[in-house]
């Protein structure tokens, strides 16, 4: 009669299928989901007196800001008119 250990040695194991599977799929849908879901950045690159900056903004406030400094070319307010 075998003893337990070498039992133990010869039996395999059957690999697990499908309980990993939908967990990752649905993660990956809803970071997927969640991508698209993003508007557009609020900084954006440009040029302002032939310097490059990037252009923070909102929808009624643009700075630009130099690259390298971080001195601040442009302070536009935008004006929303109503009627």
């Amino acid at each position: 009669m075998p003893d337990a250990y070498s039992r133990l040695a010869t039996k395999q194991k059957v690999p697990r299928t499908g309980g990993v599977a939908a967990p990752v799929l649905a993660a990956l849908f809803c970071a997927l989901g969640g991508a698209l879901a993003q508007t557009s950045p609020a900084v954006k690159e440009g040029t302002v007196y032939n310097r490059p900056v990037l252009l923070v903004s909102n929808h009624k406030l643009e700075v630009a800001v130099v690259k390298q400094g971080g001195s601040l070319l442009r302070i536009l307010i935008r004006a929303i008119l109503t009627d």
